[in-house]
């Protein structure tokens, strides 16, 4: 399978991150729309929510009979429906940073696909990165992605007020304390369990 990548970013960091992508999975890569290859068998669009509709529109239709994918969990993938006949969604429920190693083959990957053959063909493509891998459909993954966003953005939010919250105090040595219990607490008591029933103090009383 040949998958094409096209990065979408003006940063002046765009040419030292394409190269050391194409070096590490020998693939080519471009910043350039009318520079894109067209003998790929796969398209991955992996950019903002706001630019993936119309970056689309002005891709796929030079590019005829292909597979084309976006990585979003809230974009649905009928997007594509207007300008392909061959499209679909692999969105790794995830978090990333280019400066944090992940583990792929234990990112859940939720795939949705146009036709049989089409959602043959992106398993067979993301079987080789993660070995956790679920058939979802476009609504069902708004409320997916959103549930993510609640569950990680959000504890982000919560850091951040307890970081304030320490500071105000003059005991912000001890967010370091506050960094390691959270994770403690959840590979103690939240495995497995309904998390409302985890919950205790102010919390835990309706409101």
């Amino acid at each position: 399978i040949s998958v094409s990548a096209f990065l979408l970013n003006r940063s002046s960091d765009l040419e030292i991150v394409g190269t050391a992508v194409g070096i590490t999975i020998e693939m080519p890569y471009t910043t350039v729309l009318t520079d894109i290859v067209t003998n790929g068998d796969i398209y991955i669009f992996s950019v903002k929510d706001t630019v993936l509709a119309s970056l689309a529109e002005t891709v796929c239709p030079r590019i005829e009979g292909k597979v084309f994918l976006h990585t979003a969990g809230s974009m649905p993938m009928t997007l594509f429906s207007a300008v392909a006949q061959h499209y679909g969604v692999i969105y790794p429920m995830q978090t990333f940073s280019k400066n944090r190693d992940v583990d792929f083959s234990e990112i859940p990957c939720f795939l949705e696909a146009s036709d049989e053959d089409t959602m043959q063909l992106v398993e067979q493509m993301t079987r080789t990165i993660s070995r956790k891998i679920y058939h979802m459909d476009s609504e069902t993954r708004r409320y997916l992605h959103l549930s993510a966003v609640w569950a990680c953005n959000f504890t982000n939010h919560c850091y951040d007020i307890a970081s304030e919250l320490l500071n105000k105090h003059d005991i912000s040595f001890a967010l370091t304390f506050l960094l390691d219990l959270v994770p403690s607490l959840y590979n103690r008591q939240f495995q497995k369990t309904n998390v409302r029933i985890k919950l205790w103090g102010c919390v835990s009383r309706p409101f």
